[in-house]
């Protein structure tokens, strides 16, 4: 399942300056999404659904606890088995 959009990504680090460990942690986190886009701490916000109503993806996100609580809020694409980042921050 490839990474397809983390523009989100290398945005945040650009406005929010985060301390080097913490880019580290939450880097090493969205690239595991590729392997696993389900993965713990993310939770389904809403379905994604075509013209007639069938699931095609979803919009998940996640607390990254252990990196001072910045969120990684995804579209997770069910056709393509692609991930889009949306927004990461705080």
């Amino acid at each position: 399942m490839p990474l397809r959009d983390i523009a989100a990504l290398t945005n945040w680090r650009a406005l929010d300056d985060p301390p080097e460990w913490v880019v580290a942690r939450v880097h090493e986190w969205v690239l595991q999404l590729a392997v696993a886009p389900w993965r713990y701490p993310s939770v389904p916000e809403t379905s994604v659904d075509d013209e007639d109503g069938n699931p095609i993806g979803e919009i998940r996100s996640a607390v990254l606890g252990d990196a001072e609580g910045v969120s990684v809020v995804y579209e997770y694409d069910l056709a393509t088995l692609t991930v889009d980042l949306i927004r990461v921050g705080r």
